[in-house]
């Protein structure tokens, strides 16, 4: 339609903030011509960093300086770190703002689990908006270790099955002659036994063989459709589909709670993704085995995302690309290192960088020149905002310092990068109390005490 000249409106439209175009969106707003009214965040005297339909100009934005003041950005050592110094720049802001007014940035999401389980030890829990990964919701789990033990059958891939809380209930309910520590009798079979496989010789000399053939009977029952030869991927989708609902509810039964609303959604996302691959004309279909049918589903799954239900009690958390359209007077961005802000890719066989600046693509320069942008218009924008980073990850690899706080004034830059770099040098600020820690050399974590009727044979 561009190409044809048959583009037309009698309308008016309004584009707000839209500063990286595409080639074919550039050409649909220069056709409809004095129709489109292009919105910017910035002053007047800046206009010359933006193109007519209010893009960046790149190369402007590469000498472009931030000012970020000195108290408005923190240095960890560890994800540990970032998550104590959120906690304590949270409770810092108890007294301005509520936490309705308060937004997490998180453009690392590698952090996410670090963040939210420090968080909710100092009782605050959180919510990330765009959602969590599908692929790491328990139905989702349970998928891949049912592949695994179905590839495998082997004793390691069995207990990491039944470990499984929806396995656990599966095997609890429908095998009421097993005693309340069947989990702990079919290990305890293992030490004694150490079978290889689900399919060795049980040996009945021991006193947990029945436990131990009672849970693999019922999960071999449990599983019966999917143990078959290979089979055309249409044939698999609706044996996988029982399976599943054996054990987690269908998407129009009620849940009981938050987690159970999450699985249903994951299950209903699941569901979908399996209907997608029947729609595979009859003659492309592929024979498959279960694991690697379970092994391809799994790859439609990676990326998508579970959105988490509203808690107006929760932190929010965003990521990066969110965080300009959000109106939270309050803002802590933790987790911003370079390689995420700003995004850089450099080994693209295919489409080198300067192949895509050349093609009018997303290059490196593009993207540092918008990263640039939306955190000069954060730091504009909020009337509290505090940047969090660190130094390594979890597991101790150093992380290189975004270049976009190195943005500053020549005379900023030597403090500014011994402040982000320095070995054995971070910030410190009063911890917050939480739930775990101790008092007085006494520990808050209350053990659970056996029951008098339970039988302990050993401890280890």
């Amino acid at each position: 339609a561009i190409q044809d000249g048959e583009i037309s409106t009698q309308h008016q439209i309004v584009v707000i903030g839209c500063i990286d175009l595409n080639r074919t969106q550039r050409s649909f707003l220069d056709a409809v011509g004095d129709r489109a009214q292009i919105w910017v965040a910035a002053p007047q005297e800046r206009s010359d960093y933006f193109d007519a339909l209010g893009c960046l100009h790149s190369e402007a934005w590469q000498s472009y300086t931030l000012d970020i003041p000195s108290d408005g950005l923190l240095v960890g050592m560890s994800p540990a770190d970032q998550a104590d110094l959120v906690a304590t720049s949270l409770r810092d802001l108890s007294g301005q703002f509520n936490l309705r007014q308060v937004t997490l940035g998180v453009p690392d999401i590698q952090i996410l689990p670090e963040l939210e389980t420090h968080l909710d030890r100092c009782g605050l829990p959180t919510r990330f908006g765009p959602g969590q990964a599908l692929s790491q919701s328990p139905p989702a789990v349970l998928l891949k270790l049912i592949g695994d033990f179905l590839e495998s059958h082997s004793f390691a891939a069995l207990a990491a099955l039944v470990r499984h809380p929806a396995v656990d209930r599966l095997v609890s309910q429908s095998q009421p002659e097993l005693a309340g520590d069947w989990l702990m009798r079919l290990d305890e079979y293992y030490q004694e036994a150490l079978p290889k496989t689900v399919d060795s010789f049980i040996c009945h000399a021991f006193q947990a063989a029945p436990v131990y053939q009672a849970v693999v009977q019922r999960i071999v029952d449990w599983l019966q459709p999917l143990l078959s030869d290979p089979l055309p991927l249409s044939q698999w989708t609706e044996r996988l589909q029982s399976v599943l609902t054996a054990v987690y509810p269908l998407v129009n039964e009620v849940a009981d709670g938050p987690g159970d609303l999450q699985s249903v959604a994951a299950m209903a996302q699941i569901h979908s993704a399996v209907s997608v691959l029947t729609q595979i004309p009859q003659e492309l279909e592929p024979i498959l085995s279960i694991d690697e049918f379970i092994e391809w589903l799994m790859r439609d799954l990676v990326g998508q995302l579970l959105p988490e239900p509203d808690n107006k009690t929760a932190v929010e958390m965003l990521g990066w690309l969110e965080l300009p359209w959000d109106d939270t007077p309050a803002l802590i961005v933790v987790g911003m290192h370079d390689g995420v802000t700003p995004e850089s890719t450099s080994s693209d066989e295919f489409l080198p960088n300067q192949l895509r600046h050349q093609l009018g693509m997303q290059d490196n320069a593009r993207r540092y020149a918008r990263d640039l942008y939306y955190l000069q218009l954060l730091l504009k924008t909020r009337k509290y905002l505090r940047i969090i980073v660190g130094k390594a990850t979890a597991t101790g690899d150093p992380l290189v310092p975004s270049r976009l706080l190195l943005a500053c004034d020549l005379s900023l830059l030597p403090a500014r990068a011994l402040h982000l770099v320095q070995e054995d040098s971070a910030d410190i600020l009063p911890t917050v109390e939480s739930r775990w820690q101790p008092l007085e050399g006494n520990s808050r974590l209350t053990i659970p005490r056996p029951p008098a009727s339970c039988d302990i044979r050993k401890m280890t």
